[in-house]
């Protein structure tokens, strides 16, 4: 599919993970993606808020939807448990996002997710719950446009559960949860967003 518009801004919108109340680093490291030639935009999830995750993910695709109207091409970048968040609303908008990239994303086995980060992030179990069928509605040309970023080792997410059939995955040199995440989105940022300037560069109409 061609996108019909113009070669404006390309924003980048990341979307936090879980143990989000706070997001300095986060927010600083993100800032400096605009060295790729995008616009970046935090995301910031507050998955142990009241808010629900059909209220989350309105929220998201309210700021995607309103990004578009402006001509502006959006892409994903979501961390961890904001995977799951991530491919409801590119499930929703395929025709209007041009790709998406996780870093350590939980893509599979929801049941393997301990009862405490449930209990302590409601919005997590229901983003959960929703991923599979999310996923199995995708179409071979829409999983090409996914980028799935995972670690030699990580006791947090398990490799195997950061792989997306028919997607780009690939290993980052690093090791753990945290710090792959953090290395993802500052040393390693290169990897995803370079990605998604391609994808764009292929699919936008001059």
């Amino acid at each position: 599919m061609v996108l019909k518009v113009s070669r404006q801004s390309h924003v980048v919108i990341y979307i936090t993970g879980l143990n989000d109340r706070t997001v300095k680093f986060q927010k600083f490291a993100v800032s400096t993606w605009w060295v790729f030639g995008v616009q970046p935009i935090l995301f910031q999830t507050n998955w142990a808020n009241s808010e629900s995750f059909s209220q989350k993910l309105d929220r998201l695709l309210n700021l995607i939807d309103e990004k578009n109207e402006y001509g502006q091409v959006v892409s994903l970048v979501a961390a961890s448990a904001g995977a799951s968040l991530a491919v409801a609303a590119y499930a929703r908008r395929t025709e209007t996002i041009n790709g998406a990239a996780f870093i350590c994303g939980k893509l599979r086995n929801p049941q393997t997710v301990g009862a405490s980060y449930y209990l302590q992030n409601p919005a997590f179990r229901e983003a959960m719950s929703t991923l599979n069928d999310n996923l199995a509605s995708l179409t071979s040309v829409e999983r090409a446009r996914i980028m799935s970023i995972s670690p030699l080792l990580d006791k947090t997410v398990v490799v195997k559960d950061t792989f997306v059939t028919g997607a780009k995955n690939v290993k980052s040199p690093t090791l753990f949860h945290v710090l792959t995440i953090a290395l993802g989105i500052t040393l390693f940022s290169f990897l995803p967003i370079i990605f998604l300037k391609r994808l764009q560069k292929g699919r936008i109409e001059a």
